[in-house]
């Protein structure tokens, strides 16, 4: 009876240990590998192009009431040239530039702009247009030379350059003369008078008369 104890006790501490051992035992957890995500580069915002596509306006068969209200407005009517003082300097001066800018291309001196120069062919301009005549000999026959000399000026050589602009086109300053200049820069005795390396002043006589735009240059090499 004693010895069935015993084995009882033995089992009984036995199986306490096995308990003991299982419940103490490292838990061991096997985890499927996860795939890393995928990381996208970063990057700046691209510029974009925006092409706008104009849609058709829807048709109407509507007849729309022709008035006042509804006309299309009349584009604004072309600036007019007048032809007072303040535009004849401005030509005057404008063909003095201009024709010193074609000179200096051509490797010349600026001719120096000339008070009495200009006056006598402002008067050669007014001449011609009171007396109905294009030349360079007024009608008692005293030349571009004759003049300069009348006037006073001291001078070694002298020249003399016309020209007749009728004045319904309605040029701008800047725009007759280009017309002007590129006029005596097609004739071969204006143009040689333009580029003669001696001479150094010029003048320029505008005068305006009905439709006609007399135009005078004068050129001298002074004393």
């Amino acid at each position: 009876m004693r010895a069935l104890l015993y084995i009882f006790l033995i089992a009984l501490l036995l199986w306490a240990s096995a308990m003991w051992e299982n419940a103490h035992a490292p838990v061991v957890v096997v985890t499927s590998p996860q795939e890393e995500p995928v990381q996208e580069p970063e990057t700046s915002p691209t510029s974009e192009i925006v092409v706008e596509v104009a849609e058709e306006a829807p048709l109407s068969k509507e007849d729309t009431p022709v008035g006042a209200s509804n006309l299309p407005t009349p584009p604004p009517e072309p600036k007019q040239v007048t032809y007072d003082e303040a535009y004849v300097e401005q030509l005057e001066l404008a063909v003095h530039n201009r024709i010193n800018e074609e000179r200096i291309r051509e490797g010349l001196n600026a001719l120096e702009y000339d008070d009495v120069l200009a006056q006598v062919a402002a008067y050669h301009s007014t001449d011609m247009a009171a007396n109905d005549y294009f030349a360079h000999e007024d009608k008692d026959g005293c030349d571009s030379a004759c003049r300069v000399t009348s006037a006073g000026y001291k001078w070694r050589m002298v020249g003399e350059n016309l020209f007749l602009l009728k004045r319904e086109y309605h040029f701008s300053a800047e725009g007759a003369s280009a017309v002007v200049v590129a006029g005596w820069m097609g004739s071969p005795g204006h143009r040689e008078n333009m580029f003669e390396p001696d001479f150094t002043h010029e003048g320029i006589g505008v005068v305006i008369l009905g439709d006609s735009i007399y135009v005078t240059e004068v050129l001298a090499k002074p004393r």
